[in-house]
């Protein structure tokens, strides 16, 4: 058992030095890898249903995956020339760009943080960048596609309105004209032309809501062109951000302990059948 002893204590002394300098040169050998972050603010919601918090979270956290939907890593890919730097076919390209995206909701907050990864701290930066650029383009043009859209829906109702105000002020004028000439009129007619008058005046204030609401629409028409919020530019790494030499050096430590340990007990078996054989028979 003594040489056991001394066994154990040797393994439990050569082992996690290795594992250290294994670890180490694991940590050393490895690609360093820079991380380059922007944050971003969406605008708020405006439909309705969006008005309140679970929605309103919901709505980022969409929004957060639509950064990293093909349509959008597509825009960056060709921007950056990305198929022509890493030498891959664009749907590669785009893969291997989602990999290189972490985006992150900062909970409580209409914030995104986008951290772009990279082996060179220039490219990590452009990747950020050029991502972010892609998803504010492609918010501008859907917000816009769906703006026109809008637009031309309130656009068709302020026509129907008004050719329904024509409509109701020849109405009207035909009542009046018929009843232009009797010196007293009875209740049903009096009636009759108190709701012709009514209803005239009703059309021309729905009409002059919907003008209202149009150029409502044209002025937030005209402030999606700003729609993404950038709060800090992505900038290029001064450090690495990995690998994480610590714990490479803990790691290798701790492997080093437990084949220390193992070892030993593996061994334990053929030291006590070897003592066994050694031990003198009784005469």
């Amino acid at each position: 058992m003594k040489k056991w002893l001394i066994l154990l204590i040797f393994s439990m002394v050569l082992f996690p030095i290795l594992g250290i300098v294994g670890g180490g040169a694991v940590a050393y050998v490895t690609p360093k890898e820079y991380q380059s972050s922007a944050t971003i603010q969406l605008p708020p919601p405006r439909e309705p249903l969006l008005s309140n918090v679970d929605h309103s979270a919901r709505f980022i956290a969409t929004e957060a995956t639509v950064i990293t939907s093909d349509a959008t890593l597509e825009i960056a890919v060709e921007d950056l020339d990305l198929t022509s730097a890493w030498a891959l076919p664009r749907e590669m390209a785009v893969k291997r760009l989602r990999k290189a995206i972490k985006v992150k909701v900062i909970q409580g907050t209409d914030l995104i943080e986008i951290t772009g990864r990279s082996n060179s701290p220039e490219e990590a930066r452009k990747i950020t960048d050029h991502v972010v650029s892609a998803y504010s383009s492609r918010k501008r043009f859907i917000l816009s596609r769906q703006q026109d859209q809008a637009l031309g829906e309130i656009r068709d109702a302020i026509q129907n309105q008004e050719d329904l105000i024509e409509d109701k002020r020849r109405t009207l004028l035909t009542i009046q004209k018929n009843l232009a000439g009797k010196d007293e009129m009875s209740s049903i007619e009096q009636m009759t032309i108190a709701d012709a008058e009514s209803d005239f005046e009703t059309s021309k204030r729905l009409l002059e809501q919907l003008k209202l609401k149009e150029t409502t629409m044209k002025i937030e028409h005209r402030m999606s062109a700003e729609a993404i919020t950038l709060h800090s530019e992505p900038r290029i790494p001064l450090a690495p951000s990995g690998p994480n030499i610590q714990l490479h050096f803990i790691s290798g430590f701790l492997i080093g302990i437990v084949a220390g340990l193992l070892l030993p007990a593996l061994l334990l078996p053929f030291f006590l059948l070897g003592k066994r054989k050694n031990k003198p028979v009784a005469g």
